[in-house]
């Protein structure tokens, strides 16, 4: 509908929405037809309908194409490029490829999320975001360190280093950085802290920046450090604050047991429930069932005689430590 508007065509928003979802790429050539709009306006518009389609699928599933019938997600892909191939068509495309982990034939070419990447690279070079997505799936981590310190570079001069472009960018710097290892942007030396502390002063909501954080400043939950809100901080907080903002993820409850010796230290999260240390790893297999490191976690905790309550029944160290084995098959 979106396209439809922009070509200046009347059209039902319903009627386009159903269209899409279908596939249904005659009623949109009728509609393009009856405007009397000229070839490559209606070729942008398919194009976009044929990329609708096959986002909407996972990549070995068989799509019905309205002309052709059963066709691959790659054909939709390949005939979307040969109607239009600009770089808005090559992004959707290339986000597909990385957010399925998704190669294939495309236009008669094996290939994977960094090539098309780069193919929009090359339509806009001067595109950051672009240069930021290209980043995040490239293997080569001299590369991605190359890249992503262009990226906030330029941001910086252009954008501030408030922008959240530079924030996402902080982040991943941090996390292709080594702990002893330091980047320089525009002339200035930065530590893997430095840039993890730039990302949560951007994006106080995220919680893998303070998990990433609480990690770096070591074992010793009582290690303190300064945010650039001047606030201070230590793992024990920060490893709080992320599970406050994502409870769901284990490897937070996990990572702050793994602090603590003492199985029966009670914990007030920021939500009030109040938890012991034991309890969060036990807590961690609720979340994460089939994670061998969370069987693995509470059995190293429990001697010979103890048994461990969980959601599926009671379980001793040698159960849990086999089970731990199984799921690592």
């Amino acid at each position: 509908a979106t396209e439809l508007g922009e070509l200046g065509v009347k059209y039902d928003e319903l009627a386009i929405r159903d269209a899409v979802s279908r596939g249904d790429l005659a009623y949109l050539e009728r509609q393009c037809a009856a405007a009397g709009k000229p070839p490559a306006e209606e070729a942008r518009l398919l194009s976009t309908c044929l990329i609708h389609l096959a986002v909407e699928h996972p990549p070995h599933e068989l799509v019905h194409h309205p002309h052709k019938g059963l066709v691959t997600v790659h054909s939709l892909f390949t005939e979307a490029l040969e109607h239009t191939p600009d770089i808005k068509a090559y992004l959707s495309v290339a986000r597909y490829l990385k957010e399925h982990d998704d190669h294939g034939v495309i236009g008669g070419r094996d290939v994977t999320a960094e090539d098309v990447f780069k193919k929009c690279l090359e339509c806009s070079p001067g595109d950051w975001e672009v240069r930021y997505e290209l980043a995040s799936v490239t293997a080569d981590r001299d590369e991605k360190i190359k890249l992503l310190i262009d990226v906030l570079e330029s941001v910086s001069r252009t954008r501030g280093t408030k922008s959240t472009l530079y924030g996402r960018a902080a982040y991943r710097l941090a996390r292709a950085l080594g702990r002893a290892t330091t980047a320089t942007i525009n002339g200035i030396s930065k530590s893997r802290i430095t840039l993890l502390k730039e990302a949560i002063d951007i994006y106080p909501s995220f919680p893998d920046a303070y998990f990433k954080l609480a990690k770096d400043l070591g074992p010793d939950p009582t290690a303190q450090t300064t945010l650039l809100d001047h606030s201070t901080v230590t793992p024990h907080s920060l490893l709080l604050q992320a599970i406050h903002l994502d409870p769901e993820y284990s490897e937070f409850y996990l990572s702050f047991a793994n602090m603590y010796a003492d199985n029966s230290k009670r914990v007030t999260l920021l939500d009030g429930r109040v938890m012991t240390v034991f309890e969060m790893c036990v807590h961690a297999i609720s979340l994460d069932p089939r994670n061998s490191h969370c069987y693995a976690a509470v059995a190293k905790r429990m001697d010979g005689t103890e048994v461990a309550m969980l959601d599926s029944g009671c379980y001793s160290r040698r159960e849990l430590l086999l089970k731990a084995a199984d799921i690592g098959r």
